[in-house]
């Protein structure tokens, strides 16, 4: 027997039909029970013709008048059958979206579920361990603790303000130590200048050349004039406001150029007691040199002179220290006044303190 020679038709693949309105799947059942039809442009719902009615419309490309008017009503249903499809569609996506939504809202509940669950379990286990007691007795021990070291901070603060007043006192007593040092460096400063003045005046007398000494006759001296020495006689002087020889020249000293020059003439004129040195003098208490005015201002103290209170009471504004404390001394001495005065303090508080002591003047200067 031999084999047929002609190949086997090969199989052909069944055709997938998709509906215009609903885009649904129509088998081809449903064209041939006339469920559907099959039109150019796709295929539409069975309910607007059968196929024969297709077919004929495809052929002839017109249909009768009774047939045309079933293809009217056949649109019009296919219309409506469209809309209840898409009706049903949207119906179900907003099922669908509806059903998505609830799960999700289902899944947030559980979540909050556990998150109270666990918050519960925390409080639970927190409240479990503030009620140990292990804790409330480490609790009184810490407080025991820090009423202990409250004592004991309150304890080192008295200690620290009994130290810092002791300190202060300390401090005050440093101030009058250096206000001393200052006073007995000035003091040694004096004694230094004396010193060297007497050294020069003995060089001096030393200098002198020796005459011998002149004996007058009795009936020479004047029964009235001061005697000197070995009983010669000085001349009176002429006029009043003159001062002596060797006063005189200390009085040309005061204009040197030289410091110490000028506070050896000061020196030896306020120690002779003349009350007539205070003229020379008494400006000297604003000399360029410090030393120099501290020595005026020290020395003046011995006269009772209405012109010595107000040098006394300008020198109060001195700009160096020392001879603001001299001059309040003085004026103390002098006025028999004990009226404050701080050389130390601020420029408004000494000037204060120096406007009270002008202001006692002025009541009590007529009387002075």
């Amino acid at each position: 027997m031999t084999a047929d020679p002609s190949p086997s038709p090969a199989p052909q693949e069944p055709e997938v039909l998709f509906c215009n309105v609903c885009n649904q799947s129509v088998p081809e059942a449903a064209l041939r029970d006339g469920r559907a039809i099959r039109l150019p442009s796709g295929v539409g719902p069975a309910c607007v013709a059968g196929s024969q009615l297709a077919a004929a419309a495809q052929g002839s490309g017109s249909l009768p008048s009774g047939l045309g008017k079933a293809a009217a009503l056949g649109s019009v249903v296919v219309v409506l059958a469209g809309l209840v499809s898409l009706g049903l569609f949207v119906s179900w996506r907003l099922d669908e979206s509806a059903r998505d939504l609830d799960s999700k809202l289902e899944g947030l509940a559980g979540r909050l579920t556990r998150q109270e669950e666990r918050q519960q379990a925390l409080e639970e286990r927190l409240s479990a361990t503030l009620v140990r007691s292990d804790l409330t007795a480490f609790g009184r021990d810490m407080t025991g603790r820090l009423d202990a070291s409250s004592s004991g901070l309150e304890d080192l603060s008295k200690a620290l303000d009994r130290h810092g007043a002791r300190f202060d006192g300390l401090e005050k007593g440093l101030g009058e130590v250096q206000a001393g040092q200052v006073q007995q460096q000035a003091r040694a400063a004096l004694v230094q200048d004396e010193l060297r003045n007497l050294a020069g005046e003995l060089a001096e007398i030393r200098a002198m050349p020796r005459a011998a000494p002149v004996r007058s006759a009795p009936g020479d001296v004047d029964p009235g004039s001061p005697i000197v020495g070995g009983g010669d006689p000085i001349e009176p002087i002429a006029d009043p406001n003159a001062l002596p020889g060797p006063l005189a020249h200390q009085v040309r000293r005061l204009a040197d150029a030289d410091a110490g020059t000028r506070f050896e003439a000061v020196e030896e004129l306020l120690s002779s007691g003349d009350p007539r040195v205070l003229d020379p003098v008494l400006p000297l208490s604003s000399d360029a040199d410090p030393f120099v005015r501290r020595l005026v201002l020290e020395g003046i103290s011995e006269f009772r002179d209405r012109r010595v209170v107000d040098t006394l009471l300008v020198a109060l504004a001195d700009p160096e220290e020392i001879v603001r404390f001299t001059a309040h001394a003085s004026l103390k001495r002098v006025t028999n006044q004990n009226l404050p005065f701080d050389p130390d303090a601020s420029d408004s508080e000494r000037s204060a303190m120096q406007r009270r002591w002008k202001k006692w003047w002025d009541e009590n200067r007529d009387a002075f």
